[in-house]
């Protein structure tokens, strides 16, 4: 049985316009398709969230809306979107993780955290992951081994690694494909990872749509995790 680790990464504009209109969750571009892809998958997918927009939405705004989302996982992923790796003390990152894990048990509930992080341009400098063990973190996703920093600082050996496979905006479809039977005929552990960015599925949500029925082909059994 194959597992797959489906993420979006820089989630928070999906959550600001829930938050603002009437339809709720319903009015989302981003979680009417992934409603849709769980109903014809089973999809189960992470979402890796900013605090703030930067633009005066917070997480603190939004209600208790994820209760018929029992698929649906959520992390700390960054304070604020940046165009550089935003520099941060320990002391600010634990600040910050605290906050979003407060206003996830709010709106969605504490058992829809899960343990697996990728944090804002992977910073997992040692003193960063101390405190994310401290919130229960135990698996740290990588940069694509097709990312130009791939072989930057990686942390001690505390804890588990595993490696991303798949970004959907910087692949072609063939390059997905590609990717998923390399992974499905060779014996690698670790799962699938496969992930994009909030930003990226306003052009590429068909991509996602192909990339899942891919999984269903090429990945004969499999679970999302």
């Amino acid at each position: 049985m194959h597992e797959v680790h489906l993420s979006i990464d820089d989630v928070v504009d999906s959550l600001r316009q829930a938050a603002i209109l009437q339809e709720g969750l319903n009015g989302s571009p981003m979680f009417r398709l992934l409603k849709c892809l769980h109903k014809l998958t089973g999809l189960k997918v992470t979402l890796y969230l900013f605090l703030q927009d930067g633009k005066g939405f917070s997480l603190e705004q939004l209600p208790p809306m994820f209760a018929d989302y029992p698929w649906i996982r959520f992390a700390f992923h960054g304070i604020m979107p940046t165009n550089e790796p935003p520099a941060m003390k320990p002391d600010e990152l634990d600040n910050a993780i605290c906050k979003v894990h407060q206003c996830i048990g709010r709106f969605a509930g504490s058992d829809k955290l899960t343990n697996i992080i990728r944090m804002h341009y992977w910073q997992y400098p040692d003193e960063y992951i101390q405190v994310l063990k401290r919130y229960g973190y135990n698996t740290i996703l990588s940069r694509p081994c097709s990312d130009v920093h791939a072989n930057e600082h990686k942390p001690n050996d505390v804890v588990n690694i595993w490696r991303t496979h798949v970004r959907i905006e910087q692949f072609s479809c063939r390059e997905i494909i590609r990717s998923i039977r390399v992974y499905s005929e060779s014996d690698e552990e670790q799962p699938l990872v496969v992930f994009t960015h909030e930003w990226a599925l306003k052009r590429r949500h068909i991509v996602l749509r192909f990339v899942m029925i891919v999984m269903l082909l090429r990945l004969k059994k499999f679970t999302f995790i």
